[in-house]
């Protein structure tokens, strides 16, 4: 290295949370669904059967109101399954799935320069 030089790093970020700050990560019981849901979707949960599913503004079943933001992907399955949702913390807007105005303000969310704290 020539004295008086930086070498800098670039990484490419595949989480979905921003590097600083703490999140508040809970289990949810995911549906069943018949495609993998990706880390990153923002979930609602059904009043009738307690279940989270993608966050649908235009349901009239729980999942209308955003919840919680899926931290894994929830793979293909026929059963309901057990996964990390996060209520709290600091993420990549666009590594989020379904976030609108409507979720944003269901989370108590705010963005700054592409970065959503909740």
């Amino acid at each position: 290295m020539v004295p008086g030089t930086q070498t800098i790093a670039v990484y490419e970020m595949i989480e979905i949370r921003a590097i600083v700050g703490p999140e508040v990560a809970i289990a949810v019981t995911v549906a069943p669904t018949d495609v993998e849901v990706p880390a990153g979707t923002v979930l609602g949960q059904v009043t009738a059967d307690k279940l989270y599913y993608p966050y649908d503004n235009a349901a009239a079943d729980g999942r209308e109101t955003a919840k919680v933001i899926l931290g894994e992907a929830a793979p293909a399955s026929a059963e309901p399954q057990v996964v990390t949702g996060y209520i709290k913390g600091i993420f990549y807007k666009d590594k989020l799935q379904g976030l609108d105005a409507a979720a944003m303000a269901e989370l108590f969310a705010r963005e700054v320069d592409g970065i959503i704290i909740i």
